[in-house]
């Protein structure tokens, strides 16, 4: 083999390289909603247009199929209704989200608590009123307040009369790690995830 011919084996190769690095760049893609009482969104990057839009179809699905069951303010969901009837069941990764609530209550001694409703609602935090409850009206809500008696079973959860579980110290996160698995199991190698000021990346800016 001549040096010629050694010299346009190398050239090709190179080429073949360039050609191979140079395909479709990954285009940016993005989903938004209003869900769990504030604004969300998804952006991510990823090459086929088609499989991104299923890929959003997919975070939509459950990113509503969530805040159908975890959003305070919403008449219809699953916590409202938990709230209204003290019993509901409840689908097997809320149950499991429950049982992590318990924990994180546990480790921080009460700090973090779902079942903080009944004094949020006394001191008009959901209505973003300034107001200092009476100190019998602040004792009687206390009397509603603990994590550990909410009762859970295989397929449902239970509350006393008078309790009221509110999800706000998790469900935005949850949901933006429920994104992230999503888009994880589609090998998308970049993304922002934005539950409502919860915030969780993949990757790096492409």
């Amino acid at each position: 083999m001549t040096k010629r011919h050694i010299t346009f084996i190398l050239y090709s190769f190179g080429l073949l390289l360039i050609t191979l690095s140079c395909g479709p760049a990954p285009k940016e893609y993005t989903y938004s909603n209003f869900l769990f009482g504030s604004q969300c969104s998804v952006k991510f990057y990823y090459i086929g247009d088609e499989r991104a839009r299923e890929i959003i179809d997919v975070i939509d699905l459950e990113l509503t199929r969530l805040d159908s069951l975890l959003n305070y303010f919403s008449d219809r969901s699953l916590v409202s209704d938990l709230n209204r009837k003290t019993r509901v069941q409840a689908p097997g990764d809320i149950i499991y989200l429950v049982y992590v609530c318990d924990s994180v209550s546990r480790l921080t001694g009460g700090l973090f608590d779902i079942t903080i409703a009944p004094l949020l609602e006394v001191w008009a935090f959901y209505h973003g009123e300034k107001r200092i409850p009476g100190p019998d009206e602040m004792a009687r809500a206390k009397n509603h307040v603990d994590y550990r008696r909410v009762r859970v079973t295989t397929d449902s959860l239970i509350i006393e009369p008078g309790m009221k579980v509110d999800f706000g110290g998790i469900a935005q996160g949850y949901a933006a790690d429920r994104a992230g698995l999503i888009l994880r199991q589609r090998h998308v190698k970049s993304a922002v995830i934005d539950i409502g000021g919860e915030v969780l990346v993949i990757g790096q800016s492409p």
